[in-house]
């Protein structure tokens, strides 16, 4: 009997060592098909540091701010991009060279900030001066749900982000996430409060000729400089189906 269960034992062992050979290996993943519009742009995704000076039209400024964070299901006010528990305190300031404005996802419009250009602010890059469109993700602290970390915020704005940038690829734009370097200068221009803060930069518009790969050493490289001689942070207010037509800017 001691040998039977013996030889059952070793029979059961040898079973669930050859059950998990044949399952346990590296697996082989079929190529993306490319054909698809959204693999296709995320294929084609880079950033862009290099831009062309011809301004881009309201029609696609006004799908890159819906792809961002406009309204997608009108009834419950769901947007493009999730955020914890419903919070959606991430608000999109277009900053152009004649005024500011904040996207308004409830009319889809933008509403006007200010007449002022505020983009000096924004040249912190050698390649910055060129850029036709400069997005401002700004978090709302007082609209994150209590129960989330602040961390939470900034990843909602790098959701944005990246529906910003695969939105972008799809129609030949060009675009780059940037730090906020200056970002209490902008926080004091744009008179936001103290529990608003300036999460990121994103630079958008139609590639130019110097490429990305040329114009990203350049960055890499003032960033080096700026790294070892330090850079001081100026203290400011804040710290830091179908797409309706954009309502023109009022």
């Amino acid at each position: 009997m001691r040998a039977l269960l013996k030889a059952g034992l070793f029979c059961t062992i040898l079973f669930c060592f050859s059950f998990s050979g044949a399952f346990a290996q590296d697996i082989k993943l079929p190529e993306p098909d490319f054909k698809k519009p959204v693999l296709k742009a995320l294929k084609n995704q880079r950033s862009v540091r290099s831009f062309d000076s011809k301004e881009v039209p309201l029609q696609l400024l006004a799908e890159v701010l819906w792809a961002g964070f406009g309204i997608n299901r009108p009834e419950t006010g769901g947007r493009t991009a999730p955020s914890g528990g419903g919070s959606r305190e991430i608000d999109i300031y277009v900053v152009l060279k004649k005024g500011t404005y904040k996207y308004n996802p409830q009319e889809h419009s933008l509403d006007l900030v200010t007449n002022e250009d505020l983009r000096p602010i924004m040249f912190t890059q050698d390649y910055a001066e060129s850029i036709p469109v400069n997005l401002a993700y700004v978090s709302n602290l007082n609209r994150l749900t209590t129960k989330l970390p602040i961390e939470y915020t900034m990843m909602h704005s790098g959701l944005v982000a990246q529906n910003v940038n695969i939105y972008c690829v799809s129609v030949g734009l060009g675009s780059v996430i940037r730090s906020p370097r200056d970002s209490g200068k902008l926080a004091e221009a744009l008179n936001l409060r103290e529990d608003q803060k300036v999460i990121a930069w994103h630079a958008l518009g139609y590639p130019g000729t110097g490429g990305s790969e040329q114009a990203g050493k350049k960055g890499a490289k003032s960033g080096k400089k700026a790294a070892k001689k330090g850079t001081k942070r100026p203290k400011g207010k804040g710290g830091g189906g179908g797409i309706p037509p954009l309502v023109s800017p009022r």
